[in-house]
C-alpha cells in the first residue's frame, strides 16, 4: 500500500452523530490540505463533504462509511441541480459508540480509456474497505 493511501485515525470528544461527524469532516480537511502543501495534490482545499454509502443499515448503524470529498471547487448551482464540486476523494469509517473515526485517501481508476485495469488499490479495512 503506497504510503499516501494508508489509514489516519482519531478520536474526538464530540457528543452526537453530528458533531463526531463534524470532526472527522474538520480532520481530513486539516489532512487534505497539509497534502496540499506537501504537493500530493492540487488545493486549494476549500472544506470536506462526506456522504453514507447506502445500505441495509443506512442511518442506525453504530459504524458508518461514508464517501468524503475533498472540496477545491464548487461551481455555480443550476436550476434544477446542485452545484459541481471537484476535489479529492476520501472515505471514512466512523465507530460512533467509541467516537473514533478513520480516513483514507482514493486514488480512483481513471476514466474512459485512462484506467489501467488491474492497478486500482483498495481501501484498507480500517476505513471501510469496499462494501
Amino acid at each position: 500500500m503506497p504510503p499516501a493511501l494508508r489509514a489516519h485515525s482519531a478520536t474526538t470528544q464530540a457528543q452526537g452523530r453530528a458533531a463526531i461527524l463534524a470532526a472527522a469532516q474538520q480532520a481530513i480537511t486539516r489532512d487534505a490540505r497539509a497534502r496540499v502543501r506537501r504537493g500530493e495534490f492540487k488545493g486549494p482545499v476549500k472544506r470536506t463533504a462526506c456522504d453514507e454509502r447506502g445500505g441495509p443499515s443506512e442511518g442506525h448503524a453504530d459504524v458508518v462509511v461514508y464517501s468524503c470529498i475533498a472540496i477545491a471547487f464548487i461551481g455555480p448551482r443550476t436550476s434544477t441541480a446542485p452545484p459541481l464540486m471537484s476535489g479529492q476523494p476520501f472515505q471514512l469509517r466512523v465507530d460512533y459508540p467509541a467516537r473514533r473515526f478513520a480516513w483514507c485517501r482514493i486514488v480512483p481508476p481513471g476514466g474512459e480509456g485512462t484506467g489501467r485495469r488491474g492497478h486500482e488499490v483498495e481501501p484498507p479495512a480500517a476505513c471501510g474497505g469496499i462494501g
